[in-house]
């Protein structure tokens, strides 16, 4: 028996190779517009945030030691929906109070200490952090703004 083995020729073998090649091309390109475009709008959105705390939000806090409270002014151009307060108590440890008294712009708002549940006699150290919302709608913590102070309210000296 004789056996005729012939295979393709040459010619279909090279477009059948470029089939394959392009055909692969075009779904790795799909994947990776895909892919890059879902990366560009993500480091927008973040990029838009940062840019919102950083240029847009400004706040000043001050304290009133006599009647125990502390007052924030909105000095930015984006109202303040609420304030995160962390205080690090001189007996070592730490209250956080979450203010959701929201503060307009170019507004103050004064917060007794009944609100932020601690004295500021007793705070070593006090941090505010703001939050505001998106033109979306969405909260976001601004963390590079936050304020330090320590020692806000000093005891008064001991009488000897």
């Amino acid at each position: 028996m004789r056996k005729h083995k012939k295979g393709i020729s040459p010619l279909i073998a090279t477009v059948l190779l470029l089939g394959f090649t392009v055909a692969l091309a075009a779904v790795i390109m799909t994947w990776g517009l895909d892919y890059i475009k879902s990366t560009t709008e993500k480091t927008g959105e973040t990029t838009d945030k940062a840019l919102m705390c950083t240029n847009e939000l400004g706040f000043e806090i001050t304290f009133d030691c006599e009647h125990d409270e502390m007052i924030v002014f909105n000095e930015g151009t984006i109202d303040i929906t609420s304030l995160d307060v962390i205080a690090s108590l001189t007996t070592g440890d730490s209250k956080t109070a979450k203010l959701e008294e929201g503060i307009p712009v170019f507004n103050e708002r004064v917060y007794p200490s009944s609100d932020l549940d601690f004295t500021l006699e007793d705070v070593e150290e006090i941090r505010v952090r703001a939050t505001v919302k998106t033109d979306k709608g969405v909260d976001i913590v601004c963390d590079v703004q936050t304020k330090k102070k320590e020692n806000p309210c000093p005891p008064p000296p001991a009488s000897i």
